[in-house]
């Protein structure tokens, strides 16, 4: 497990050093309202696991334990059924992502290249979901870093053609992965297996639905920014969001082999994968705070330096980076709900954790106009994770009381921590 952190871990700082360099240039390379257009076709690639139904989601979850079982016509079965439909599906979301952005901006050149971005993008993420299924992290992390490396080539083209470089940037980054993975494209191709797959739909669509409404809770900042603000404010909440992302994609790139061995462990025992939980919890939970209060203080400094045509309010700052201090309590009992298939109840608990953090964002701009998407964002992540705790706790305590009593303990101590430190750091803002 620790050598695939580490390869994990390695992926995602390549990953990372290129979204960062990305966000140095891009900001200042486009006008705010090209960069704002960047920002609105994030949100909708965002909604990527919608491409397949969910299938790729359904793979995920039961291929590591048919893997660790050693039923490998099962897992071929899945490989291929799996990759034909959803490149089927990802054509009808791609046409679907396209004309949603040109109806926004009516911009045909962007509008053309995002037909292509989704097919690609979904046919690269299902090699990288198929490697870690199979655990192969030394090959995870050659694709994502090749992948991220690639994705460099729309500083240059951006820099020569504005806001049409930049998506063709996209798309030949795209194809580059592609092009990089080679032959290993076609290794799942074979007979698609439409009982397996009807069979499996149901689960598929509630695992999308969970996927989707997670992003956007995640990233709720973004989405109610990119619907209710001017161009040039959601040009800024897309450069403070970058930075949050970052902070959080080291936090679930960390945390990925976890999931996975969570996942496997509950093709054994129930037990064994609670515990299993309960010990990373403990250590990485109090790691994770400093690092997210670490980079709350430094974050207005450095984004100041580096963009000094915009000008970042530190209370939003504040409220948009600080809710990465909750994504280790998250992911994992969010993994307990999906390895024991209560998938209806964890879509329920994310739709009132957007729902309220929606409602709060409103409530806020009618006070503090601009500060609704990030202090919303804040709330939402709060209340899903309390909700997520207590009805994980309530259905898994006694199979590992233990385990459940600690991780309680730590959230407890993580939200006091949190409420002293923003309440102290308020008077700072």
């Amino acid at each position: 497990m620790i050598a695939a952190s580490r390869q994990t871990l390695l992926a995602n700082l390549v990953q990372q050093a290129s979204a960062a360099v990305l966000l140095l240039a891009l900001p200042n390379i486009l006008e705010k309202s090209a960069y704002a257009q960047t920002v609105f076709v994030s949100v909708l690639l965002s909604f990527m696991a919608l491409a397949d139904l969910g299938m790729s989601l359904v793979y995920g979850r039961l291929v590591p334990a048919l893997i660790t079982q050693g039923d490998m016509e099962s897992v071929r079965r899945w490989d291929a059924s799996v990759l034909q439909v959803g490149l089927l599906a990802s054509f009808a979301f791609a046409g679907f992502v396209s004309a949603v952005y040109w109806v926004r901006y009516e911009y045909s050149g962007g509008a053309i290249l995002l037909i292509l971005l989704p097919v690609a993008m979904y046919w690269a993420s299902f090699h990288v979901t198929r490697v870690t299924a199979s655990g192969d992290f030394s090959e995870y992390r050659r694709a994502i870093s090749v992948r991220s490396l690639a994705s460099l080539l729309a500083i240059p083209m951006a820099a020569g053609l504005g806001l049409l470089g930049w998506f063709a940037g996209q798309v030949a980054a795209a194809l580059l992965v592609l092009g990089y993975i080679g032959r290993r494209l076609l290794a799942p191709f074979g007979g698609v297996d439409w009982n397996l797959l009807r069979k499996n739909v149901p689960e598929g669509l509630i695992l999308c639905a969970i996927t989707v409404m997670w992003m956007q809770l995640l990233n709720l900042g973004r989405l109610y920014a990119s619907l209710r603000y001017s161009p040039e404010e959601v040009a800024h909440y897309g450069v403070a969001g970058a930075a949050y992302q970052f902070m959080a994609a080291l936090v679930i790139s960390a945390f990925l082999p976890v999931s996975v061995q969570v996942l496997g462990r509950f093709g054994r025992s129930d037990r064994d994968a609670f515990e299993f939980m309960g010990r990373i919890l403990a250590n990485a939970a109090w790691f994770v705070l400093a690092g997210t209060v670490l980079m709350v203080e430094l974050a207005p400094f450095a984004l100041e330096l580096v963009f000094p045509s915009y000008h970042f309010d530190r209370g939003m700052l504040f409220g948009l980076l600080l809710g990465v201090a909750f994504y280790p309590f998250f992911i994992l009992f969010g993994n307990c709900l999906v390895g024991k298939q209560k998938g209806r109840l964890y879509l329920a608990l994310l739709v009132v954790g957007l729902a309220a953090g929606g409602l709060a964002a409103m409530v806020i701009d009618m006070f503090s106009w601009g500060q609704g998407a990030a202090w919303g964002q804040l709330l939402g992540l709060t209340i899903y994770t309390a909700l997520l705790y207590g009805a994980s706790r309530a259905l898994f305590h006694e199979a590992a009381p233990e385990t459940w009593n600690n991780a309680g303990k730590s959230l407890a101590g993580v939200c006091l921590f949190l409420a002293v430190y923003g309440a102290t750091r308020a008077f700072w803002i």
